[in-house]
């Protein structure tokens, strides 16, 4: 029950690769899921990182190019953060702050 009820809490963003060890997130999307009080879970292959709401300011760091969506030329920055998953236990994760922001 508590797992259901979590994951109302959370927003799970995945990407398909990492740059330089950095997980790229639309400003768009980051900002939402701000304004919705939502933990964000980033995942890439096997590997899960989670950040608490009130952390994910703190983690990203906003890039300085500005970008062109090519399907509705909406235009975005990227938000970094720094990859530091678990793929040993993806649900150990999720419980450990410390250990993986």
């Amino acid at each position: 029950m508590q797992n259901s009820n979590y994951r109302n809490k959370t927003k799970t963003i995945k990407i398909k690769r990492l740059y330089r060890g950095l997980a790229s997130i639309r400003d768009y999307v980051v900002n939402e899921i701000i304004s919705r009080k939502l933990d964000l879970i980033i995942k890439c292959g096997n590997e899960k990182m989670f950040i608490p709401n009130k952390m994910i300011y703190l983690k990203g760091k906003r890039s300085n190019q500005v970008c062109t969506s090519k399907f509705n030329n909406k235009t975005y920055v990227l938000i970094d953060f720094i990859f530091r998953g678990d793929k040993t236990n993806p649900n150990q994760t999720l419980l450990q702050f410390g250990g993986v922001i």
